[in-house]
């Protein structure tokens, strides 16, 4: 953009009130969050989890909406049933949650979940009510890796386990339960087991961020470019907001609005920012004055 466009008065009037509206909107903190794998709230959270065939033990699970975890209160749990059979061979389940799209998990420092053993369920020779893996699933192969790994010892109380991250999972494609009851462990009968409250505590940006035009969570200097490269396009692929399909000064205030949100930090104004608005601005009154010829 030429310094003899911004001299036009009109012009340069329009660039300096958008500018001004882009720094008095924008002072806020970003926005973000810890990253909720399931709190099981309904019975279609449960049904993403699927069993997996090449467990040795039968096992169903159904959404229970009487049992409650402590830190996710009236919303229900997933109630896994096992049928345990160590004699004959019959020694673990899996579920596993394939996630809506790969996750870089590296924000995290902290991964929970809420564990709670029915009372009449059998248990080891040590008391313990079996061993429960909660593993990460990373890349297009699924590396197995496990970020709770603990035997259980719940007495019909609910449990709180949390541990730190076993690997910088930046490509997460699933989460795997299992609870293995053979070997030394020896468990025969039925178990009974409810499942809550599964997250990762970190630094995440929050879903559906408002002006993200990228999906990466934070709206920044490139959705501004996004909006600019596509001001008036129809079914654009890139720069549509509102899911209108069309790239219009919604986008534009959407943008502009929550500029600096997802980023960790307060966002600064930039200098750059200020010219892709003007830029912008001038995209607005080049549409005016073709339509006014």
């Amino acid at each position: 953009m030429s310094l003899a466009y911004l001299a036009a008065p009109r012009r340069r009037l329009f660039c300096v009130l958008l500018v001004l509206g882009f720094v008095v909107a924008n002072t806020h903190q970003g926005v973000r969050a810890d990253f909720v794998i399931n709190g099981f709230d309904s019975a279609d959270e449960v049904a993403a989890w699927a069993f997996e065939g090449w467990s040795t033990a039968a096992a169903t699970a159904t959404w229970d909406p009487t049992v409650d975890s402590l830190e996710n209160p009236a919303s229900g749990s997933m109630k896994i049933e096992i049928d345990f059979d160590a004699a004959g061979g019959k020694n673990d389940a899996n579920f596993t949650r394939a996630l809506p799209a790969p996750l870089d998990a590296t924000p995290a420092f902290l991964f929970i979940a809420d564990i709670r053993v029915a009372e009449e369920s059998p248990d080891t020779p040590w008391g313990d009510e079996g061993y429960m893996q909660i593993v990460g699933r990373n890349g297009n192969d699924w590396t197995w890796a496990p970020q709770i790994a603990d035997n259980i010892n719940s007495d019909g109380t609910w449990v709180a386990f949390d541990k730190v991250p076993a690997a910088p999972f930046d490509d997460l494609r699933a989460i795997t339960f299992q609870l293995w009851g053979g070997g030394a462990q020896s468990l025969q009968g039925k178990t009974t087991i409810w499942l809550d409250n599964i997250q990762f505590l970190g630094d995440f940006p929050e879903p559906g961020q408002e002006g993200d035009t990228n999906g990466d969570g934070v709206v920044s200097i490139i959705d501004l470019n996004n909006v600019r490269n596509n001001f008036g396009a129809a079914n654009p692929p890139i720069g549509d907001t509102n899911g209108d399909g069309e790239v219009t000064i919604i986008d534009l205030n959407n943008v502009r609005n929550n500029f600096g949100a997802g980023a960790p930090v307060g966002v600064p104004e930039p200098a750059s920012a200020a010219l892709v608005l003007c830029g912008i601005a001038s995209v607005l009154l080049a549409r005016r004055n073709w339509v006014a010829r």
